[in-house]
């Protein structure tokens, strides 16, 4: 059975507090939009969250922003990297980025909204 967790690796404690998993896809409905209700990532200010982002996509590059936020990018496709910061990150179709995110910007909700997908990235206090 898969699963959409994220397997810990033996050399990288799990030194986060939450853990999210963002698949994007370019399949879209008879509007434009894409199906379903949009995702709300809900984080506190202080929070270290790892993220996965992965684009199931087939004919679709994306460039996913993190809106006042840095991405601390770690692994490509399963493998270590130098890890890199960034505020956004392409993807291309198939592709896997790990990272983490510091829930910095308190009270800030960003909506992030292109094409007719749209996630909400929500803080509580």
């Amino acid at each position: 059975m898969a699963s959409l967790g994220i397997t810990q690796d033996a050399i990288q404690p799990g030194e986060y507090d939450d853990e999210w998993v963002v698949v994007l896809d370019d399949w879209v409905d008879g509007t434009g939009r894409t199906p379903g209700v949009p995702a709300t990532l809900t984080a506190k200010p202080g929070q270290r969250v790892r993220i996965r982002i992965i684009n199931t996509g087939s004919d679709t590059a994306f460039r996913l922003a993190l809106g006042s936020h840095w991405m601390t990018v770690t692994h490509s496709d399963g493998f270590p990297v130098e890890p890199v910061n960034t505020d956004a990150l392409r993807i291309g179709m198939g592709e896997r980025d790990d990272g983490s995110l510091s829930m910095h910007v308190h009270g800030h909700n960003i909506y992030h909204v292109e094409g007719g997908m749209m996630t909400t990235l929500s803080y509580e206090e």
